[in-house]
């Protein structure tokens, strides 16, 4: 009898089911001042921590950051946060978030790399000014993926000048400008601290 009990709980007994944050990380020129990306990659660094030790609980935590500057690229292909291996981004370039968010959604609405029985995704974003490419068709992309549509999205502005960011991309957004806010996204501000 004790061997059925044993082998029904190993029958019942399965992986922890995913539950995915990608995070878009700004790396332009602008985040060299006052500091900005020094506290950018220490809340990554934080961050990521964070979700490895959350690892033992019911859901594992995979993270997958995508940098953009000049051009966007993925940092960080989606993997357990316990197994990233973080180097500090550094700030130089503009700010081609379009491209960040065409890769979001590549890599959201691929089952490959983010499989069917995953929660659904947690997408940040982290910038400190407006894009300087065109945002308007990988919001789409975004708004209308079969899985993309679903995630929980958010952005976190970093600086001093965190709030007038706010106010502009949510203006911008709800007059379907370049601003993301009026697109079912979430604000709020991270204030910048100096170490």
């Amino acid at each position: 009898e004790n061997v059925m009990t044993t082998q029904l709980i190993e029958f019942t007994s399965t992986a922890a089911r995913p539950l995915p944050g990608i995070l878009l990380a700004d790396g332009s020129g602008s985040m060299a001042a006052d500091g900005k990306i020094e506290s950018l990659n220490r809340s990554l660094d934080a961050m990521i921590r964070s979700f490895a030790a959350e690892a033992e609980g019911v859901a594992e935590i995979p993270v997958a950051v995508i940098g953009f500057a000049d051009r966007a690229e993925l940092v960080i292909p989606l993997q357990p946060a316990k197994s990233v291996a973080l180097k500090a981004l550094s700030a130089g370039g503009r700010t081609a978030m379009g491209a960040a968010l065409s890769i979001t959604a590549d890599q959201v609405e691929n089952q490959e790399v983010l499989p069917r029985r995953s929660y659904r995704p947690t997408i940040g974003r982290v910038p400190d000014g407006a894009p300087t490419d065109d945002v308007t068709g990988p919001i789409a992309r975004l708004q209308g993926g079969t899985r993309a549509s679903k995630a929980d999205r958010m952005a976190l502005a970093i600086g001093a000048d965190a709030d007038e960011l706010v106010g502009h991309q949510g203006r911008e957004g709800q007059q379907g400008g370049r601003g993301l806010s009026g697109h079912g996204e979430s604000w709020c501000r991270v204030p910048n601290q100096r170490r």
